[in-house]
């Protein structure tokens, strides 16, 4: 059927007239010609939308191959029409080419403003021109940008590098080959197949669809666009599929398996944590069984162990995936819990090293576990449960932390007791690696392995550290998480010259952690519903920074308002700041994307480590012994007996004033956040995608069924 619309006026320039005419002409001595289609248009009444509207709500990305090669055959087509009559159409581009209603083709806008007849003695450079303007059309289908803007090398999507050279070789100066070479060009012609050819080959590929990277990325959608594929393309056999897909897991086992799989590396981190705070709170019985400061380095061999290794774990855990780091993460845990079992049935003079020697091989667990919290819920879990994901697996370090410090005091009553604490210790890893090894045997799918783990670890590297956001976010989360840290740990010290005991630092701490986990998943719920991760960063990191700043000097104040005031803005602290941590981690994931989620979110939680180290040296050297005139040595509480000179009070002030400058600096850093939401537009456009393809695909390709019955 020819399709050709006439926009005659009173008015109509010369030109115009003549592209008028030589359209008739055609139009009436098609009956002869082997064209079916006319693919010039003089007007959008019969179109539906245009390729640049289409464009611009798949967003920039690259269109399938065979899209893009329907798109340009079609155009190509146009032009020929158009060159055979000798006018030269001189604004191809994706504002001119619109998709018909009903009707499988694309079709070539052409109006009197643009038309023009071709100069005899120019035949060659004017149908270069329409060319070289259809080879930007080409470039922007397939690399979705413009010309110039992009190094089609540099993009994370596999782009036709047969399609590219074509397109370059279209906007060259001096190609001198016709439209008809462009419609004969293998990338057109191999992508433009007969329908039934293609669409079948597309059902083969839907029926076995796999997931590229990580098993749970976008999985509602691949499944659903599957699903809609095969449908449209017509009665596929249901045993077929069924066989094909014989290896894909339940979906419904899918929903628990990521569950599993979040509570073990929740268990995991959970066990690891209890490992290092558990000496801690019976650091005297410690000291008293191992020897003299044991306490305090066994907390400390974490922190230096976890920053030198951190960048090691960090890899590995990138080139193995979600199980394997687990199982790296597993092993070292249990067998340092085993060691340290075993510290307290040795002789006396090597109970201190054995045990170190436990602590030491249990703190390489932490540089793998610090990331998986992130990298499991990017990779299993949707996009409406992931911060909460994130927040189940991250808030099993501070519940750890509370769990240790309540019940260590109680199984440890005396140096004796020591045994008792390193047994339950052992029972816990060991169990929680028995747990790794059941599940990851029998019951989780399988990660497809990338092509390169060692390239994308490199880039990823690159992609974080050229992200301002990013940046952002990886200094004022990090100081965030040492800051919160360092509180923790020095808080006696700070409030004992006040006279608060070691209980109201506890209460203080109990309180923070508590209502951290509160806020935490308050948090969760709220941003994976409303997406709002920059406006949730902001007003918590900027709460938290004012209630930690006004948390430490509250301490200098005695009596019942400075311990309402310290339990309140402990409260504060707790709720706000640790929220900050999985919406933080979520946010670095959503600006660094495609970047591999081990390194966005490791690294963070690293140089929170780092920070840690800074907050607390600054809090050791900048603190100075109180004079022996200070009214506080009459209310202090830091020294056993009056004589005791290793506890001896401190004053903080300019410590204080120096991390809180620095805490300020946090909080004007994170009003300069300008985040782009990488990851969730690029699940948009893919559900996008997967609706829009569907629906061109059944404009332009008859089903299989009704090819069969001709």
């Amino acid at each position: 059927m020819k399709r050709i619309s006439d926009c005659c006026g009173s008015q109509a320039s010369e030109d115009y007239d003549f592209v008028t005419n030589a359209l008739s002409s055609q139009k009436r001595s098609s009956k002869n010609s082997n064209l079916s289609t006319s693919y010039v248009i003089t007007s959008t009444q019969n179109t539906e939308k245009s390729l640049s509207r289409y464009l611009e709500e798949y967003g920039n990305f690259p269109l399938p191959d065979w899209m893009t090669a329907a798109i340009i055959r079609d155009v190509s087509n146009a032009l020929i029409q158009l060159h055979s009559n000798q006018v030269i159409h001189r604004v191809v581009s994706i504002d001119k080419i619109f998709l018909m209603k009903n009707e499988p083709s694309f079709c070539l806008l052409t109006s009197r403003a643009h038309a023009r007849k071709i100069n005899s003695h120019k035949l060659m450079e004017s149908r270069a021109e329409d060319i070289s303007l259809l080879g930007n059309v080409l470039f922007r289908c397939l690399t979705g940008h413009e010309f110039g803007s992009i190094n089609p090398l540099n993009t994370p999507f596999t782009i036709s590098n047969e399609g590219i050279i074509l397109a370059q070789k279209m906007m060259a100066r001096k190609f001198s080959e016709s439209v008809q070479y462009i419609i004969n060009h293998p990338f057109i012609a191999d992508n433009t197949k007969m329908p039934t050819a293609r669409v079948d080959d597309d059902r083969q590929k839907m029926v076995h669809l796999k997931r590229e990277e990580e098993p749970g990325r976008n999985d509602s959608i691949m499944f659903a666009h599957k699903e809609a594929r095969l449908s449209l393309i017509g009665d596929v056999n249901k045993s077929e599929v069924a066989e094909l897909d014989s290896d894909q897991p339940n979906r419904n086992n899918r929903n628990w398996e990521r569950w599993i799989l979040l509570l073990l590396v929740a268990s995991l981190n959970f066990s690891n944590t209890i490992s290092w705070i558990s000496y801690a709170p019976v650091g005297n019985y410690v000291n008293s069984f191992y020897g003299p400061e044991t306490a305090t380095r066994l907390s400390a061999v974490y922190l230096l162990v976890s920053v030198p290794f951190g960048l090691c774990g960090i890899w590995l855990g990138s080139v193995s995936g979600v199980k394997r780091s687990l199982v790296m993460a597993a092993l070292p845990n249990a067998f340092g819990a085993m060691i340290r079992a075993y510290s307290h049935m040795s002789h006396d003079e090597y109970r201190y090293y054995l045990v170190i020697c436990g602590q030491t091989l249990a703190a390489f667990s932490y540089p793998f576990i610090m990331f998986l919290p992130s990298k499991v819920s990017d990779s299993y879990f949707p996009p409406s449960e992931r911060t909460l994901a994130t927040t189940i697996g991250i808030m099993s370090n501070p519940f750890g932390i509370l769990t240790a410090n309540f019940f260590a005091p109680l199984l440890v009553q005396s140096s004796q007791d020591i045994a008792v604490l390193n047994n339950s210790l052992c029972v816990l890893c060991v169990g929680v690696l028995a747990l790794v090894f059941f599940f990851s045997c029998r019951g989780l799918s399988n990660e497809n392995k990338s092509e390169s783990k060692e390239k994308q670890y490199l880039i990823s590297f690159k992609t974080c550290f050229t992200n301002i956001n990013y940046i952002i976010l990886f200094v004022i989360l990090g100081g965030g998480i040492g800051m919160f840290n360092s509180l923790y740990t020095m808080m006696f010290e700070m409030m004992c010259p006040s006279g608060y005991s070691n209980q109201m630092a506890g209460w203080c701490a109990v309180i923070m952690i508590t209502s951290g986990i509160v806020g935490s998943f308050v948090a969760g719920v709220v941003v994976d519903k409303k997406k709002c991760y920059k406006e949730a960063m902001m007003l918590l990191m900027i709460v938290a920074v004012t209630a930690g700043t006004v948390f430490i000097w509250t301490t200098k104040l005695q009596g019942v308002e400075g311990t309402i005031g310290l339990l309140m803005f402990a409260f504060i602290l707790g709720f706000c700041g640790l929220a900050t941590y999985p919406v933080g981690l979520e946010l670095a994931l959503e600006c660094t994307y495609p970047a591999s989620p081990e390194v966005s979110s490791g690294l963070i939680v690293l140089f929170g480590q780092v920070f840690s180290l800074f907050f607390i040296t600054i809090l050791k050297l900048y603190s100075y012994k109180i004079d022996e005139n200070d009214y506080r040595l009459t209310i202090e509480v830091c020294r056993a007996t009056s004589e005791d000179n290793k506890n001896y009070p401190k004053d903080y002030t300019v410590a204080f004033i120096i991390i809180s400058c620095v805490a300020s600096m946090f909080a004007v850093l994170v009003v300069f956040l300008r985040p782009e939401y990488k990851r969730s537009d690029s699940e948009k456009k893919q559900t996008y995608l997967a609706s829009q393809s569907i629906e061109f695909e059944r404009k332009c390709f008859p089903p299989i069924d009704n090819q069969a019955n001709h």
